[in-house]
């Protein structure tokens, strides 16, 4: 092959590569490769994202969106280069019975072009027991002890200190004697169900048992061994239930030491 071949092969190959690079493809890659996954309420979902194009990269875009439901931007993020990784992770929401989401990735370059992919994600409600904590105590009001207390977090509270929306139960005494009478300032409802089984309640057994009766917006003559079912918030999902039970009540003459002891299960 003489030196002018030579040139012309050179300039033939040099012509193939860049040729090659300009027709190659924007790559977004988001691993696991799966597009449907199954997942339960609170689980976080972790997913590898890959960005490869052969101009300048520009933004990278996570949008989900609920069936029936209206998109939410989960993650918005200008990128550049050519080529990007990056870990998302998505935090699986609560919801009040078994839903599907949907996941889409853009990448958008800077000369306007954009790849998308996506993932369908079944969000499943699994029954299980509920958690209990034992040994809550709220007072009287008239014991200038806490007598309210937030049964979402487990927080005895002041009343006359603290915000309404966290009060969920709160002792109405207004004399020495405990007048086992509870109210929420935070607008909770009460029923009264001493046939419940408590020892055995799940998510699902504890919402279906408060629905099935007539809740109330107070509760009175309580006594030891009370099973008390609440809805805290304006809410069918899970959290908003729960179960409680009275282990004991103490009126003491005076009323420093008047209170409630129970327990919760959420």
């Amino acid at each position: 092959m003489n030196g002018l071949s030579k040139i012309w092969l050179l300039f033939f190959l040099i012509l193939l590569v860049n040729c090659t690079k300009e027709n190659e493809e924007p790559v977004l890659l988001v691993t696991p490769y799966d597009i449907y996954i199954t997942a339960s309420p609170h689980e976080i979902l972790s997913f590898n994202i890959t960005c490869q194009a052969d101009v300048d990269l520009h933004r990278l875009l996570v949008t989900s969106k609920e069936l029936e439901s209206f998109t939410q931007v989960e993650l918005d993020t200008s990128i550049s280069g050519t080529n990007y990784t990056y870990r998302f992770e998505f935090p699986v929401p609560e919801v009040a019975e078994n839903t599907t989401i949907y996941l889409e990735f853009t990448m958008e370059m800077k000369n306007g072009e954009t790849v998308k992919t996506g993932r369908v994600i079944e969000v499943l409600i699994i029954d299980k027991l509920l958690e209990e904590t034992a040994g809550h105590e709220m007072y009287s009001r008239m014991s200038g002890k806490e007598n309210a207390y937030d049964l979402y977090n487990g927080d005895a509270l002041f009343s006359h200190l603290s915000d309404s929306s966290l009060m969920h139960i709160m002792d109405t005494t207004s004399t020495d004697d405990l007048l086992n009478r509870w109210i929420s300032p935070a607008g909770a409802l009460f029923i009264r169900f001493n046939d419940f089984d408590y020892a055995n309640c799940t998510n699902s057994s504890v919402k279906d048992a408060f629905n099935s009766g007539a809740n109330h917006e107070f509760i009175d003559k309580l006594f030891p061994g009370d099973i008390l079912l609440l809805k805290l918030f304006d809410s069918e999902a899970d959290s908003s239930y729960i179960a409680l039970k009275i282990t004991s009540i103490h009126d003491d003459p005076g009323n420093e030491s008047d209170r409630y002891i129970f327990n919760i299960k959420k």
